[in-house]
């Protein structure tokens, strides 16, 4: 009796570790028996159902397809992907999709996600919303070392659900808040690496965004509000490598945000790097007939651009030609390398034009 009692006391360890790892749930367990691991059977539905009864879960440790619903997280959730873990978005003609959903939820870590979209194999042509991690209107996400790739739009998306969209929430606030973008590659998506739409207190850190192209922006990170509504505080871009981008390494675009209400932007850039873009760095302004449209009020705040480095770049900083309703915006430092040379008359000129568009070099 003794010896049948640990037999099946290790029998149901050996399950327990099976399925569960310090606390963690392997997704694996909700998948069908005799389930493929190649990546080319969708399971969405196994997985979705798993994510809704776990609080902290594994995804399976070999690649999974995703249909175009894609996989919504809830509050106060941790999701972590093992060593061959990896959502591939099964081909499809939608013209927007998240592979990982996170809207309208608080607290939310997404670990080592490896995600795949389908802008190679996409079977149609229109839009360019399919993204691989789409955040609206959430707040306190922390996302460690994510790997994006070839998403039919971008790579992460911060923004807000849309005005149609919110009939279906009770929000007073829709901005995203409190978000963080850890470590990681994002590599070929579509449109742009990461869109920066409408967020307070957002880190970017330590990340490398290359080889974006295929529809414009196409930029490492566009941060480009759409509307006069939303918000651009207290955002730090640290740290970041941004390379090969088809169009601009980071591009900041206020063209719909200048408008009839006072907005503040604090946007900090340090120690960004470009490599072979064809612009580093992106600082627009507004259009002669965008004048004519709205209550220009000027931006209040600023945006502080310190230790840039320009390696290669057709052009290493563009400046827009109408900047007189940007917040202020302090040039700290930059550098422009071309073929590893240091090129001071590329510097010279950069700085002339700052300096006519009455920005601050410091």
């Amino acid at each position: 009796m003794k010896y049948t009692r640990i037999i099946l006391f290790a029998l149901l360890l050996y399950f327990s570790l099976s399925f569960s790892v310090y606390g963690q749930t392997d997704l694996t367990k909700y998948l069908p028996e005799g389930y493929n691991t190649t990546g080319d059977v969708d399971y969405t539905t196994y997985l979705q159902k798993g994510l809704d009864e776990n609080k902290s879960v594994l995804m399976p440790d070999f690649p999974v397809l995703i249909n175009k619903v894609g996989l919504n997280l809830k509050n106060n959730q941790i999701v972590s992907f093992q060593s061959n873990s990896c959502l591939i978005m099964e081909p499809n003609t939608e013209s927007s999709y998240g592979i990982l959903n996170i809207i309208d939820v608080d607290n939310v870590k997404v670990n080592n996600a490896y995600l795949i979209g389908d802008k190679d194999k996409h079977l149609g042509t229109n839009g360019e919303w399919g993204m691989g991690i789409n955040i609206l209107s959430s707040s306190n996400v922390i996302i460690n070392n994510p790997t994006i790739e070839k998403a039919w739009g971008d790579g992460i998306y911060i923004g807000e659900i849309s005005h149609k969209e919110r009939k279906k929430y009770n929000k007073k606030k829709y901005y995203s808040s409190n978000v963080q973008i850890i470590g990681g590659k994002l590599d070929g998506n579509r449109r742009n690496g990461i869109s920066v739409i409408s967020v307070k207190n957002l880190l970017i850190e330590n990340t490398l965004i290359q080889n974006t192209n295929g529809k414009l922006p196409m930029a490492g990170i566009d941060i480009e509000p759409n509307n006069n509504e939303q918000f651009l505080e207290d955002i730090t871009i640290r740290n970041v490598t941004t390379k090969n981008n088809e169009e601009v390494g980071v591009k900041y675009v206020p063209l719909n945000f200048v408008g009839h209400r006072k907005k503040t932007v604090r946007i900090n850039i340090e120690n960004h790097s470009d490599y072979g873009s064809k612009i580093g760095l992106f600082i627009g302004g507004l259009l002669y007939d965008k004048l004519k449209k709205v209550d220009n009020t000027i931006l209040d705040g600023q945006i502080v651009i310190k230790n840039f480095k320009s390696y290669s770049n057709s052009k290493s900083v563009q400046i827009g030609s109408i900047q007189k309703f940007n917040p202020k915006i302090i040039f700290d430092n930059f550098s422009v390398f071309d073929k590893n040379i240091r090129n001071t008359e590329k510097e010279n000129k950069i700085k002339t034009e700052v300096k006519t568009k009455k920005l601050i070099y410091k």
